[in-house]
């Protein structure tokens, strides 16, 4: 399905509420009682299938281990680690066997009711705040 299809099942089916959102690219989505700034990022792709599957871990230090150890055990990395923008959480993506991407992550930014949803451009310096490796697409 294509991007508006897949954010409008998730907001109107399932009422998920929309944290920030790329334009034109995708959005950061959470359950309304949810505090995390993201549990689901819906995001347009040349192809379909799973972009990535997060696993959130306690702290950067596991972050960095987790990447590092993947690494040693001959697992590709495919981005990071780095921050991103929006979330502010700290990332490490590994080339998954599967398909797509896992990422280890930790920290995101913590949000409530009053949060007001942003809406950016698909750019560089707003997919992270620095990173091992230059811009990657979705």
């Amino acid at each position: 399905a294509d991007e508006p299809s897949q954010r409008a099942f998730y907001t109107e089916r399932l009422g998920y509420l929309v944290s920030d959102s790329f334009k034109e690219a995708g959005a950061f989505l959470r359950t309304p009682i949810a505090r995390e700034h993201h549990s689901l990022f819906t995001v347009r792709r040349g192809a379909n299938g799973l972009n990535h599957v997060a696993f959130y871990v306690t702290d950067f230090h596991e972050v960095m281990l987790g990447g590092t150890n993947m690494q040693k055990k001959g697992w590709e990395s495919y981005w990071g680690p780095g921050r991103h923008k929006l979330g502010s959480n700290y990332f490490w993506y590994i080339r998954s066997p599967l398909g797509g991407n896992l990422e280890y992550t930790c920290d995101v930014d913590q949000v409530d009711e009053n949060w007001v949803p942003g809406e950016f451009d698909f750019s560089p310096e707003m997919t992270a705040i620095w990173s091992s490796r230059d811009f990657v697409s979705a």
